[in-house]
């Protein structure tokens, strides 16, 4: 593991701070305090407490994409990615899906920021548009190229792509939330999941050979 910047140490600190108490909670004496230095010395990297806020917001925003990417998973630019996921066995999409799950719930960044927009969505109107872009509009986007392209395949029954995207990912979106306030429940999360998965499969794709029209 790379060794941490001074800079990226703040950065991290902060999030972990803003995530556990609140942005309006946490002063810069505390985030310097917990990286093990001074106030001062914070100063010479950022202007204050809101420059470090503003920091982890831009890197959040740099980083998501290519944390995606990583994943397999940009439905939305890369036709290929989507002709795969059609391709993809019953068995190959529940893999798939709980590693986004895992990947959101476990990634210490992404999963910090997430908890941290979680609370401070209602402290500023910019926020709740990041929280609603990040981890809603930008998942139904991606999951309603997905549907489309498969129902233009022929892989999925003709029906609203949109709406069978809310049905596909909402559970993973709630699962999360669920999780976040109660990680014991992870395997629980993982098998309905799992389940979720295949039913979805079976309503969608598996049926289109029940009644004969594949």
């Amino acid at each position: 593991m790379e060794k941490q910047s001074t800079k990226e140490r703040y950065l991290i600190t902060a999030l972990r701070l803003f995530a556990e108490k609140g942005y309006d909670a946490v002063s810069v004496a505390q985030i310097a305090a917990a990286v093990g230095l001074t106030p001062p010395a914070l100063y010479r990297h950022f202007s204050g407490k809101q420059a470090l806020f503003d920091a982890i917001i831009a890197l959040s925003n740099q980083d998501f994409p290519s944390r995606m990417g990583k994943l397999g998973i940009d439905f939305t630019h890369d036709p290929e990615e989507r002709a795969a996921f059609s391709r993809m066995s019953e068995d190959e999409q529940v893999r798939l899906i709980q590693q986004l799950f895992l990947h959101t719930l476990e990634d210490e960044y992404p999963a910090l920021f997430r908890k941290m927009m979680t609370v401070e969505q209602f402290r500023q109107p910019q926020m709740a548009e990041i929280y609603n872009r990040r981890y809603v509009d930008a998942q139904y986007e991606a999951f309603t190229a997905l549907m489309q392209d498969g129902i233009d395949r022929g892989d999925y029954l003709a029906g609203n792509a949109r709406t069978m995207a809310v049905q596909y990912i909402s559970p993973v979106i709630v699962m999360v939330g669920v999780c976040d306030r109660a990680p014991e429940r992870k395997d629980e999360a993982l098998t309905l999941i799992a389940d979720h998965v295949r039913q979805f499969d079976h309503i969608y794709r598996s049926r289109r050979r029940e009644i004969g029209i594949c």
